[in-house]
């Protein structure tokens, strides 16, 4: 708003009129409250059993290692390309009590993850 009163004056100006706007200060915005942070969810169900609480564990598939395991035949499951790389380091990805061997590739295949 105050930008289009810029150029209205400056137009004013250049036809030789003198033209005064008042503008009004614009309101500041209220601070906005900042938000609760949700508590993160525990990455295994060890850390449950470390708090003294025993977990059940479920698992949709027969198998471990979730999106990342790749399936050759179509299911209702989603899965990796065969041929797909994780986008983050092994360093960030991993848990510190599951942690991929020196030998493998920064950014592993997904069979390795």
């Amino acid at each position: 708003m105050v930008r289009a009163e810029a150029k209205a004056k400056a137009r004013a100006k250049a036809r030789g009129l003198e033209l005064e706007l008042e503008l009004e200060p614009e309101p500041e915005p209220e601070p906005k409250p900042e938000p609760e942070p949700e508590p993160e969810p525990e990455p295994e169900p060890e850390w449950a059993v470390q708090y003294g609480v025993e977990p059940t564990v479920f698992d949709a598939q027969s198998q471990l290692g979730g999106l990342w395991k790749y399936k050759e035949a179509e299911t209702e499951f989603s899965t990796v390309s065969k041929h797909c790389v994780i986008n983050t380091s092994k360093e960030l990805t991993c848990y510190s009590d599951f942690v991929p061997q020196a030998e493998d590739a920064n950014y592993m295949h997904n069979t390795k993850v």
